[in-house]
C-alpha cells in the first residue's frame, strides 16, 4: 500500500486551498498517521480530518486538542460528562462508568 494511502491520501500539510491545520490528534496518537484538516482554508470552528475525527486548534503553531463528546450524564447526582470522542457510536460513557 503506498504511504499516501496510510495518511488519508493527502500530501503533507494538505492541499492548495485546504486548511492543513493539524495533525489530527486522534490519527497521530491512535493510528500513527499525521492527517491534516481537510476543510477549506479559513473555515471557522472545529477541524476535521479525512478519517472523520474532530479537533480544536487555535492557530497552526498551537497543539491540536482532541474534542470530546461532553454530553451530560443523566444519572442523578453524577454531574460528569461523556469522555468518548466527539463523534462516536452509542452509548455515551462518563468517567464513573455510567452509560446512556
Amino acid at each position: 500500500m503506498p504511504p499516501s494511502d496510510l495518511d488519508g491520501g493527502l500530501p503533507p500539510g494538505g492541499a492548495p486551498g485546504q486548511c492543513g491545520f493539524g495533525p489530527c490528534p486522534v490519527c497521530s496518537e491512535d493510528r500513527q498517521m499525521s492527517s491534516p484538516c481537510f476543510l477549506q482554508a479559513g473555515h471557522g470552528g472545529d477541524h476535521r480530518c479525512a478519517q472523520g475525527d474532530v479537533w480544536e486548534q487555535a492557530d497552526p503553531g498551537a497543539a491540536p486538542q482532541r474534542k470530546f463528546c461532553g454530553s451530560k450524564c443523566p444519572e442523578p447526582g453524577c454531574g460528569k460528562t461523556c469522555t468518548r470522542q466527539f463523534i462516536h457510536e452509542t452509548p455515551h460513557m462518563c468517567p464513573l462508568g455510567h452509560t446512556w
